[in-house]
């Protein structure tokens, strides 16, 4: 893993998007290459080297993007979800499920900072965390391809019963739902059962704190799901 690309990731906006770019390709181009018929068994072994060396350093790259993707303003995110989307599939499972949990530990803690505080904070102090669960929620929706049914369930738990629904930004709420439908899409019946199926989840959403505001969009976002 370079120290230097890192760092130019980091404190060089304008070398980002080549950079990022250039994370993209290099995984790109190996895991095309390895799905297509080798000429021969020594390119056939090549490929595999490479993209065995390139899972190696997947851990360490999706932490890098992770932070990168937090300090960059939501506007900018797309191009390092989709990087981060192209090294969390060449993951090992186990060094994923870390990064999951990593995630899904820094949302969790900003959502009971929220939860425990509520209009106690500094107005700063709130957005802060409203803005770390933000970005949190951002990034499952770009893992949830890659996880496993309970893992995506997991996520489905913690969303619909873990504050996400309650929270006063609006924006937060609205991401979540997002969220739910996209794993529930991805997951299916294994995600429903572990919410007590379809019924189970409606009834939850339309109980959920703040339901005027958003509650049409988050019927709309699961029910063409349940048909």
């Amino acid at each position: 893993m370079s120290e230097r690309l890192t760092k130019e990731l980091y404190a060089n906006p304008a070398l980002r998007p080549p950079i990022l770019r250039a994370l993209r390709n290099v995984v790109e181009s190996q895991t095309q290459a390895q799905n297509q018929e080798e000429k021969n068994e020594s390119e056939y072994e090549e490929r595999k080297k490479n993209l065995d060396y390139l899972r190696g350093q997947a851990k360490n790259w999706l932490a890098v993007l992770f932070n990168v993707f937090a300090s960059v303003e939501r506007g900018e995110r797309a191009q390092v979800g989709e990087v981060i989307g192209i090294w969390a599939g060449v993951t090992g499972e186990n060094e994923l499920a870390g990064a999951y949990r990593s995630v899904l530990g820094h949302l969790t803690t900003s959502l009971a900072a929220l939860r425990n505080n509520g209009d106690q904070s500094p107005p700063k102090e709130k957005e802060g965390k409203a803005k770390t669960a933000l970005q949190m929620l951002d990034i499952l929706l770009v893992l949830a391809l890659y996880l496993p049914v309970a893992q995506q369930a997991e996520i489905v738990g913690v969303v619909v019963h873990g504050g996400v629904l309650d929270a006063s930004e609006g924006v937060v709420q609205k991401v979540g739902m997002r969220l739910v439908g996209r794993l529930v899409d991805l997951g299916g019946e294994g995600v429903l059962t572990s919410m007590g199926g379809v019924v189970g989840l409606l009834e939850r959403l339309a109980a959920s704190e703040g339901g005027g505001a958003v509650g049409g969009g988050k019927v709309r976002a699961v029910s063409p799901l349940s048909a």
